[in-house]
């Protein structure tokens, strides 16, 4: 904005304090109520009151006029005698002191003065607090009656007052501009309750304001703003930093003019915008429908609003007209209620089967609205909205604006108002709901339509349930795209089986073949084709056209999935392919840990379960609710219904679910004889991963891993027998790092809710 406009600004009133006129005045006997009536004269010589006379330059008291009289503690209302308007006006009120003197009470000896008056204003220790209210009306070449506020005192009935504000005068070349708003920039009050008193010189001074409005807003009389005429803001004086905003309001929107430069509204006087209008910058019209990147474009506003954040009207659902009230008694598609249903229904007992469930574009209000290419969203394109954008809450607006995560597009937005809906005549908003009709009803209860339903906390997909169609609702319009737009894969998940579903790796033994299911998500996605890889053949081979895995020698590979559609979205599982190798001892050992990885030693479990978790605690074990209260392998009878296991059944061995057969988790002898190998550290091992490579007497070898700087634990099948040291809930396991290996009957057991690897054996 160019400051250099502001330049011309020029101050239109200089108010200066006039002497008090002094004048004899009759006092009146004492009434019964103990209190005189008195008579105050007050003077403006310029710099007092609310009307400006016919040259623009000099304030007036004019008849009617009301000021609060503050004396020894006292205060009470005084009105005008004035019959014409003038610079001097007498005010008659009652009080029973008519000096500021209160023997006794400490009060100084001036009697003070307000304008306009106040109820709620108050007098402490010669400062008044009052209110400068942030919404005016326009006056033409004056100001709104009873704003322009002045204060005054007097050791006498004579007193003259001292405006107490700065302000703003105005005009618009053009008629038909609204409201204008002044706003500070900065955050400094414009307006408020405040509190005022003297300086040094006598003239009013802002000590604080204790109820800040940093805006200030003037409506416009009856009519509009008339072009080529002066109108004025009332505020409070003193320093902007940043400078202010004028806004103004006509038909078409709100222009602003903003000034950046640091402003000074001084006391009694007025800067200067003439011809506002021409200064005033508007935003781009904004249009009905906007482009967020997805396969239709949105609506900006509710049908029946002019702006987003208005609700608009409220239809039932396939009707097109608004109503007084909304029931199934006047409902269009229905004979005599719910029962029966005349149109859109597809279930036999629902009422006339027409086999529609979509809305035809002559009882779709979008489509009546803006013509066929326009339509009631679905309830896919609402989800797609739902998934492909941000919804961040607005408190003051009470709704969602909802921003596109699109690439290309995230600069673009919509708001959704909350507006309720209207049922029998009222307008509810329980829990600041919205409501939002799709263009389908619910095939499974053609009374019921599917809807959009969101609060402040939850957005609720159209497709998790459907309301009475009969109701009133807000409707929010798509439109169709020049171009053909696919719905994008978001998501790719792998299943092995129905249980492990979403899981991030598979155990194989060589030459076991598993089919791959592979979802694509959203479900609405154009193409949910996938295209699948193996990173290694050798180790795992795709068949049947890539939707089965074969596993053709032990050792470690991915399987991706990447997404037909060309969206770059992709997934991968880790395949881990065991095989038996033999150390020459009792049992033969599998070449990894259950789910080892390139990357990872493997994955977690609690003793004594067969699935990975996110988070291990007693709180979620399977076996006990803590050390000493398991529920299953109890030896010890303090501790619970003795059981006599000591080493883990099939059912709740990992090795054992995981990889059948033979296989299954070691026991503490299998163990012991392990560490009779040859342990031999290496940091040779691929990622964070380093470990042993352990030896056995006939030279075969296996890798046990352990991620850098931390120690790895191997659980044992045997849980804690008999010992002092560690009863009831513990299970006993291997534990070894860089610098230490140790298991058994000195102190390596842990309590059996921790998350440790499996190495698995077999017979």
């Amino acid at each position: 904005m160019n400051n250099k406009l502001f330049s011309a600004l020029s101050a239109l009133l200089c108010l200066a304090a006039c002497n008090t006129v002094e004048k004899d005045v009759e006092i009146p006997e004492k009434s019964d109520a103990g209190k005189v009536e008195v008579i105050i004269t007050a003077s403006t010589d310029a710099d007092t009151k609310t009307v400006l006379d016919d040259n623009y330059t000099t304030v007036l008291w004019k008849p009617s006029d009301e000021i609060k009289v503050f004396s020894a503690g006292e205060d009470s209302k005084f009105t005008s005698l004035n019959t014409t308007t003038s610079s001097i006006a007498q005010f008659r009120g009652m009080i029973s002191v008519i000096t500021g003197i209160s023997e006794g009470v400490g009060y100084d000896n001036n009697i003070y003065g307000l304008y306009p008056y106040n109820d709620d204003a108050t007098l402490s220790n010669g400062v008044i607090t009052t209110t400068l209210p942030s919404t005016q009306t326009a006056v033409a070449d004056s100001f709104d009656d009873d704003l322009f506020i002045t204060i005054g005192k007097s050791e006498t009935l004579s007193m003259g007052f001292y405006n107490v504000c700065s302000g703003l005068r105005f005009s618009f070349s053009e008629s038909g501009y609204t409201s204008l708003t002044l706003t500070s920039n900065n955050g400094e009050a414009l307006a408020g309750t405040f509190s005022v008193g003297f300086d040094n010189s006598g003239k009013p001074a802002i000590q604080s304001v204790s109820s800040p409005a940093t805006s200030i807003t003037v409506n416009a009389p009856s009519g509009g703003f008339v072009a080529n005429t002066w109108y004025y803001v009332i505020c409070l004086p003193g320093t902007y930093t940043g400078g202010i905003t004028l806004s103004a309001t006509n038909g078409s929107g709100t222009g602003t003019y903003e000034i950046t430069s640091s402003l000074t509204f001084e006391r009694s006087r007025f800067k200067q915008v003439a011809g506002l209008d021409t200064r005033l910058v508007f935003p781009e019209p904004l249009p009905d429908f906007i482009d967020l990147g997805l396969t239709v474009l949105w609506g900006t506003r509710n049908i029946g609003a002019s702006l987003p954040e208005e609700a608009g009207n409220y239809y039932a659902w396939g009707e097109i007209d608004t109503k007084e009230s909304y029931s199934w008694s006047n409902y269009t598609w229905c004979f005599g209620g719910p029962s029966v249903i005349t149109k859109y229904c597809t279930l036999n007992g629902d009422g006339y089967v027409d086999g529609k469930h979509i809305l035809d574009p002559e009882d779709d209000i979008v489509s009546i609205t803006f013509g066929n290419e326009c339509w009631m969203p679905t309830c896919n394109e609402y989800k797609e909205l739902i998934d492909f954008c941000s919804w961040v809450w607005d408190s003051e607006k009470y709704g969602y604006i909802i921003t596109s995560t699109v690439e290309g597009y995230t600069d673009k937005s919509i708001f959704l108002p909350a507006a309720g809906y209207r049922d029998n005549a009222d307008i509810l908003s329980v829990g600041d709901y919205g409501h939002y009709w799709t263009s389908e009803c619910n095939t499974s209860g053609a009374a019921g339509a599917l809807d959009l339903l969101f609060s402040n906390q939850t957005i609720y997909s159209p497709d998790n349930g459907s309301a009475n169609r009969c109701r009133g609702f807000s409707v929010r319009g798509v439109k169709r795209t020049n171009e053909d737009r696919q719905v994008p894969v978001r998501e790719i998940v792998f299943l092995k089986q129905a249980k492990f579903i979403n899981c991030s790796s598979w155990d194989l033994l060589v030459n076991q073949a598993v089919d791959i299911v592979v979802d694509a998500y959203p479900t609405y996605a154009t193409n949910r084709s996938t295209i699948l890889t193996s990173s290694d053949e050798t180790v795992v081979a795709l068949e049947n056209g890539g939707r089965r895995i074969r596993a053709k020698k032990g050792g470690l590979a991915t399987i991706t999935a990447t997404a037909a559609d060309g969206s770059s979205v992709s997934s991968s599982i880790e395949v881990t392919v065991h095989e038996p190798v033999d150390l020459g001892l009792s049992v033969k050992w599998s070449n990894y840990n259950l789910g080892q990885t390139f990357s990872s030693c493997g994955d977690l479990y609690a003793w004594g379960e067969t699935s990975p978790k996110k988070t291990y605690s007693w709180s979620n074990y399977k076996h006990g609710t803590s050390w000493d209260h398991p529920t299953k392998y109890i030896l010890d009878s303090d501790y619970g219904t003795v059981d006599n296991k000591s080493v883990l059944d099939p059912m709740d061995d990992a090795g054992y679910i995981k990889l059948g057969g033979y296989w299954r988790m070691p026991t503490w002898g299998e163990i012991s004889e392990l560490l009779d190998c040859t342990w031999t550290w290496t940091e040779q091992q691929s990622g964070n991963v380093c470990g042993y490579l352990v030896q056995g007497t006939n030279g075969a070898s296996i890798f046990l891993p352990v991620k850098k700087y931390h120690s790895s634990e191997i659980w044992m099948s045997n849980n804690v027998t008999d010992y002092e040291f560690a009863p009831a809930g513990y299970a006993w396991m291997l534990s070894f790092s860089q610098n230490e290996i140790s298991y058994g009957y000195d102190y390596r057991w842990a309590e059996r809710y921790h998350g440790f690897c499996i190495h698995p054996v077999c017979n």
